[in-house]
């Protein structure tokens, strides 16, 4: 005798359920295509009539005009302008008014070694020696006071003890003897009609 064991817990579907389903998913595949394509349809109508505005637009704005040959950017133009200017104010520089300008200010035991003007900063640097720190603080704080000169401060400074070495060494002369020098940078805002 044949025995047959079936170890199914649930029934089997009929044979007709797949195709049912694939029925449906061409149905919606379909639908969404036919959807896409009016969709497509809608846009393209709203671009064309955009791109028929930008043309009208275009066309009422003003032809541009043909920039002339060789001209230049504005930057560059205006680099240059600060150089011609630069130029000019360094030919129209007069050292002798500085000079006598800063005769004013400069106190006695102070020699001034070098000038070096900074045309763009308006601005002059000045290097020289004094006997004392004293004096040097004298003529940052006489600079002003002639009115061509403003915002004076001191740089630098250094002690120079007889021998030329800085500093010095002990048992030498004593502090603001005549073989004592004191060197000093000095920079201020200079400004006068037609100069720096």
């Amino acid at each position: 005798m044949k025995i047959t064991i079936n170890l199914a817990t649930r029934r089997l579907a009929p044979a007709n359920v797949p195709y049912i389903l694939a029925f449906a998913l061409f149905i919606f595949a379909a639908a969404y295509s036919l959807y896409n394509l009016y969709d497509y349809r809608i846009n393209r109508k709203e671009l064309a009539l955009y791109k028929n505005i930008a043309s009208r637009l275009e066309k009422s704005l003003p032809p541009e005009k043909p920039s002339p040959r060789g001209a230049m950017d504005p930057q560059s133009a205006r680099k240059k302008v600060e150089a011609i200017n630069n130029i000019i104010v360094r030919e129209t520089f007069s050292w002798t008014g500085l000079l006598s300008d800063l005769e004013e200010g400069v106190p006695e035991n102070i020699s001034i070694v070098e000038i070096s003007p900074q045309f763009g900063d308006r601005r002059i640097t000045v290097k020289g020696m004094a006997r004392s720190m004293n004096d040097v603080l004298n003529f940052v704080a006489r600079l002003p006071k002639g009115g061509r000169f403003s915002d004076a401060f001191l740089l630098k400074h250094s002690e120079e003890k007889p021998g030329g070495a800085p500093g010095g060494s002990p048992g030498e002369s004593p502090r603001g003897s005549i073989d004592e020098r004191l060197f000093f940078t000095v920079s201020a805002r200079y400004v006068r009609e037609g100069g720096l």
